[in-house]
């Protein structure tokens, strides 16, 4: 089986990998221009993105974009979007108790409704939305530094 990998910021993941046979390539979600050595000829891309690194929706909903045309483009035939609900339909409903909206005004949980609002940039036939609102992962570091 052949495996290319895509590793942003983990040299020694990205290590690993090679040692085991993968081809890592490298891609920059802030830069398109990387997109096309990284998409050529895969199958398959998942896609996750890190509203933490920037602390922008804006910024989160242009690399999903910018991905989902770079997929069509290399005619990518199956994506998976680690993505979240878009929380604005639900509080929009409320009547009280609802929370201020955060991020100029326009969204209330911006990590949640950035993510929500660009599964409508990936298409629907060829994408698994993979809604994950908490992963093993930050829980067992929880338990590990005492939370």
């Amino acid at each position: 089986m052949y495996v290319s990998c895509l590793c942003f910021t983990l040299p020694r993941v990205s290590q690993a990998l090679k040692e085991k046979g993968a081809e890592v390539v490298a891609l920059d979600m802030d830069k398109p221009e990387t997109f096309d050595a990284a998409f050529k000829g895969v199958y398959g891309v998942y896609v996750v993105t890190n509203f933490w690194e920037h602390f922008s929706a804006a910024k989160e909903l242009q690399q999903c974009k910018d991905v989902a045309a770079a997929c069509d483009k290399a005619g990518v035939e199956h994506i998976v979007y680690s993505t979240l609900e878009d929380t604005r339909p639900f509080f929009s409903k409320q009547t009280e108790d609802v929370p201020p909206k955060l991020h100029g005004g326009d969204m209330y949980v911006p990590h949640f409704d950035a993510k929500g609002e660009a599964n409508a940039v990936f298409p629907a036939a060829k994408t698994t939305f993979f809604h994950t609102s908490f992963y093993l992962e930050v829980r067992t570091g929880m338990i590990v530094h005492g939370v």
